[in-house]
């Protein structure tokens, strides 16, 4: 995914620390992030710990996200 055009850098691949490491600097608390990509806080806190990996897709869309909640 990191040679579509519109990209202008690649993505972190997903991992527990980066969910971790995005959520926080968004300042949003576990429940605010699941909410942002529709699921729900038990979910993330699976994927948080390992427990389940977070589809390709919507690490992606929480990374969009993330960006666009800095930039306010």
């Amino acid at each position: 995914m990191a040679n579509h055009p519109n990209r202008s850098r690649p993505l972190v691949a997903f991992s527990p620390e980066a969910l971790q490491t995005l959520r926080k600097s968004a300042g949003w608390t576990q429940e605010e992030c699941a909410a942002q990509v529709s699921s729900t806080r038990r979910t993330l806190q699976d994927w948080e710990a390992g427990i389940a990996a977070m589809h390709p897709g919507l690490w992606e869309l929480l990374n969009i996200k993330a960006r666009r909640n800095r930039k306010v």
